[in-house]
């Protein structure tokens, strides 16, 4: 997902708020996301169940509505991610196959990855990864490219957009810009409850830990 929505779908949209900067808001997604990562991993060696936050608001709170609150929020966000995705997938299919409605494509896609996942996590597990290698190896044919170009040395890695370009660089400006593309950014790197919620399915997903 992050190099899918990340690289295929949101950078377009990000680099329109961001320009050239954008490489500077990928890197401020990309720490937060590790240490919400790092996170995600220490708790859920903790509280190896598959209920991912509603544990974890739970066991932190001692608050029912709250964590049932924090679990609707988590689903809303798997579901509307899901779609976003989906429909980023539909936009590029519909250069191939232009008779196809985009909507029909995002909701086929949805409808055999939800059978796959049904079907058994090992067999999820290598389609994930056989995507993941694909989009790597598009990844690497566009760094290839613009270094053949040359276009990658006649860059200013520091342009933002003419319409949010002041008279004089004002570093208030970039840094709002960085982070608003950030914060799009971050979209690509959601999913870590995902890791938690095959806890259950995994070989020794604990480690010892002894509540005080």
């Amino acid at each position: 997902m992050i190099l899918g929505a990340g690289i295929d779908s949101i950078i377009g949209e990000a680099a329109g708020i961001a320009g050239n900067v954008v490489w500077v808001s990928f890197i401020v997604a990309g720490l937060l996301a590790l240490i919400i990562g790092l996170s995600y991993a220490e708790l859920s060696s903790i509280f190896p169940k598959s209920s991912a936050e509603y544990l974890f608001v739970r066991e932190a709170f001692d608050n029912e509505f709250l964590s049932l609150s924090v679990g609707y929020i988590v689903i809303f966000v798997i579901v509307s991610s899901a779609a976003t995705v989906a429909v980023g997938f539909s936009g590029y299919m519909a250069i191939f196959i232009p008779y196809v409605p985009e909507i029909i494509i995002a909701i086929i896609l949805i409808v055999l990855l939800s059978i796959v996942n049904f079907y058994g996590i090992s067999e999820s597990i290598n389609i994930n990864v056989l995507f993941t290698f694909v989009e790597l190896v598009d990844l690497f044919f566009i760094i290839i490219d613009a270094f053949a170009s040359c276009q990658i040395y006649n860059t200013d890695y520091f342009e933002i957009p003419k319409n949010n370009s002041p008279s004089s660089l004002n570093p208030g400006l970039m840094l709002g810009l960085i982070f608003s593309a950030g914060g799009l950014i971050f979209f690509a790197f959601l999913g870590f409850e995902n890791i938690v919620n095959i806890a259950d399915e995994t070989k020794s997903p604990i480690k010892q830990y002894q509540r005080p």
